[in-house]
């Protein structure tokens, strides 16, 4: 079983190589809830002691994890996300 951890926004940034201020200004509207949501399920994950639900989570996590790779890369291709938080 993999390992997850809580993450910074800055984590993901640096995952992806944002480097430009201005884009990580933009970024960071579009990306806090959705980081906040990702940190909030490693904890719920961490404390877990149902395996079933454990694999439910970590899908969860993928999931979140892929949604903050979609925003960033719409971003660095000038394309508009829009998800529901």
């Amino acid at each position: 079983m993999p390992t997850y951890e809580q993450r910074s926004i800055e984590h993901f940034f640096k995952e992806h190589g944002v480097e430009d201020p201005d884009v990580k200004a933009r970024l960071l509207s579009k990306l806090t809830h959705i980081v906040y949501g990702y940190n909030q399920t490693v904890i719920k994950l961490e404390s877990e002691t149902d395996e079933y639900r454990k694999t439910q989570l970590e899908r969860e996590i993928k999931e979140i994890n892929d949604k903050i790779d979609r925003v960033i890369k719409d971003e660095k291709a000038g394309t508009e996300t829009e998800f529901a938080p």
